[in-house]
């Protein structure tokens, strides 16, 4: 028997053998076409009538490529080889969404009540919404049966808005670093969450406080190191009642730090206490961070001169108003404006705080509240006049910096 008949004789002892050969067969050849032919001719149909072929129709692996063509084009179910972030990443969300080649898995319904921004894009990712099979629609990505939804932004803003959403950062009894504060504000007015907006602002505005009055920790110089930082986020966020305290502490710290220009030196994450204080995520900062526009540089430098200057009108001399002359006051002793030109240099010119010529309003603060006048020969009543002017002088700056900024 020659090796045709055999073939011919196995095909029809083993037709399954012979049509799962045909499905998978790459030989284009007329022999192999004439084969397949023979093959699908020998095949029973449907009604058990074997002697015609139904050539009209297609064959079986044929549809069985174009079924699976349609499906891999329309619901592409990528193998996942990203990054999964630890924390958030829940095996029961219905969404995926990455930032940074980082995928957070979570849960569509919360995003969707909180942010306007999410509820439109997430539209076809809720519980049950059909996947779209247009093969002329765009692909949408797919992993592990969830959506896949990607953000331009960086990874650590968005997990501060998880952690607001899913973790902790609301409800931590620790006080929250700038770092936190500042991803959250971020995200929170990128991507529509006027809730957590709010929130933030609010908890800067008590470190960052436009009151002049107010005990923020801002005033104190603790948060000098993000003053830089400040303006930026606050120029990007629009929250104006920030730039104030901002402005006025990196004047301050320009001085005492000369590595400290407008794209200053970033604050290294040893800075930040972090035992004391808390962060969503490892402290990372970029350049762009710090990076003062060019307007808001020109700012700062008119600023600084500005601080030197009216320094310098006060400390220079004391003051010289007609009550502290006044001779009806003065019956028993000498007036008191004798008194301040006699112990002015030793209390005020010679004095370590009048070194820092930056900061008038610290230092207006020092005449007012720190120097007991009356123990020095002033008269009560002077003395109090006095220390109403140097007050009303602080608040005149700090007015002044609000129409320059």
């Amino acid at each position: 028997m020659s090796s045709s008949d055999t073939s011919d004789s196995d095909a029809s002892t083993h037709p399954e053998s012979r049509q799962g050969h045909a499905s998978i067969s790459t030989d284009k050849s007329p022999k192999s076409h004439q084969s397949r032919k023979r093959t699908t001719a020998s095949r029973p149909s449907a009604s058990g009538d074997t002697s015609t072929p139904n050539h009209g129709s297609t064959s079986i692996s044929d549809n069985n490529n174009q079924k699976r063509a349609k499906m891999e084009s329309n619901t592409p179910v990528v193998a996942f080889t990203g990054a999964k972030h630890e924390k958030f990443w829940f095996d029961d969300g219905n969404v995926i969404i990455r930032v940074e080649d980082w995928h957070f898995r979570v849960y569509s319904a919360l995003l969707r009540s909180k942010s306007v921004f999410f509820a439109g894009l997430l539209v076809d990712a809720q519980p049950g919404a059909a996947i779209d099979i247009n093969p002329s629609g765009p692909r949408k990505e797919v992993i592990m049966g969830c959506r896949v939804f990607e953000l331009q932004g960086k990874k650590r803003h968005f997990t501060a808005l998880l952690d607001a959403l899913f973790g902790s950062l609301l409800t931590t009894e620790k006080p929250i670093s700038y770092f936190t504060l500042s991803c959250l504000l971020r995200a929170a007015h990128r991507w529509g969450f006027p809730e957590y907006e709010v929130w933030a602002r609010t908890r800067l505005e008590r470190d960052w406080s436009s009151d002049l009055d107010s005990d923020s920790r801002c005033m104190s110089g603790a948060l000098d190191r993000y003053a830089a930082g400040v303006i930026v986020l606050a120029q990007e966020c629009r929250a104006s009642e920030l730039l104030r305290p901002a402005f006025y502490r990196l004047v301050n710290r320009s001085v005492r730090d000369p590595d400290c220009t407008p794209t200053q030196v970033l604050p290294s994450a040893s800075s930040n206490t972090d035992n004391l204080e808390y962060n969503h995520e490892t402290v990372q900062w970029s350049v762009d961070d710090f990076r003062l526009s060019y307007d808001d540089a020109n700012t700062l430098n008119a600023l600084f001169k500005y601080a030197a200057v009216k320094w310098r009108d006060y400390s220079s001399k004391p003051l010289s108003r007609d009550f502290l002359s006044d001779k009806a006051r003065h019956k028993k002793g000498p007036s008191c404006d004798q008194v301040l030109k006699r112990i002015w240099h030793s209390l005020v010119t010679e004095s370590t705080f009048a070194d820092d010529v930056h900061d008038p309003i610290s230092n207006l603060k020092k005449l007012a509240d720190g120097i007991d006048w009356e123990g020095n020969g002033v008269c009560a009543l002077c003395a109090d006049q006095c220390r109403k002017i140097w007050r009303e002088q602080r608040h005149h700056i700090w007015s002044v910096l609000t129409s320059s900024i």
